[in-house]
């Protein structure tokens, strides 16, 4: 059985090219499980995501860096 973790998250952060932004997140989560909503804003991100425990991990920590 597939561990699931689910994710909401808000971050407040200039986002300079909202479009980019969006592709990026399109390209990380196009071979994956990861199912959800973000919301991109020039203000910031949010949104819930939910998905296996390692694909929204490893998406949460390219968030963190990126």
């Amino acid at each position: 059985m597939t561990r699931h973790l689910v994710v909401t998250l808000y971050e407040f952060a200039h986002v300079a090219d909202g479009p980019a932004l969006i592709a990026q997140l399109q390209r990380e989560t196009a071979d994956t499980e990861i199912l959800g909503l973000l919301i991109v804003a020039a203000e910031g991100l949010n949104g819930t995501i939910a998905g296996p425990v390692d694909q929204v991990s490893s998406l949460v920590s390219w968030l963190t860096h990126t």
